[in-house]
């Protein structure tokens, strides 16, 4: 009679910086054992039928901190060794109001407008369109604006996929 072999160890990868509502990969490596696995991740998620190697699609409400709860083999064997996290940060960048100054006199360029409210961001370090999202500045308030109706979106400066309209 022959013992099974146990996984030997388990590594988790993947750190990434996403949008609320996307998703990303985790990787999970494995040396030794029978494929294929159960693996379970410190948020509960347990995934069946895993194979080393393959992604783990995952869609986070927040930043989490992934890590190996277990991985047990087609045997039944338990892993001896599991390392490592993923942190997969969310970006979900927002403000609550934009504040207009009217210009001076007529045809000046010398209105602004102050956002307030900026919450979301990876860092807390934001940008801000008064053109419907085509050109960004991290000045505010922003200023040099023409009278006129202004399209306000405020964006992660870390993370400038992730922007959403004031």
């Amino acid at each position: 009679l022959t013992d099974p072999i146990a996984p030997s160890a388990a590594v988790i990868s993947g750190n990434a910086t996403i949008c609320d509502g996307n998703n990303s990969n985790l990787v999970v490596s494995i040396t030794g054992g029978a494929s294929p696995f159960n693996v379970n991740l410190s948020d509960g998620t347990n995934i069946p039928s895993y194979t080393s190697g393959d992604n783990i699609l995952v869609t986070p409400a927040s930043t989490t901190v992934y890590s190996i709860s277990a991985v047990i083999d087609a045997n039944g064997c338990v892993s001896s060794s599991n390392t490592g996290t993923a942190t997969i940060n969310v970006s979900n960048p927002s403000a609550s109001s934009a504040i207009g100054t009217d210009v001076s006199t007529c045809g000046a360029s010398d209105g602004e407008i102050v956002i307030a409210g900026m919450s979301g961001a990876i860092n807390g370090n934001y940008e801000f369109s008064v053109d419907g999202g085509s050109n960004y500045t991290n000045d505010n308030p922003v200023t040099g604006l023409s009278a006129g109706n202004y399209d306000v979106w405020v964006r992660d400066a870390d993370n400038n996929t992730c922007a959403a309209q004031v």
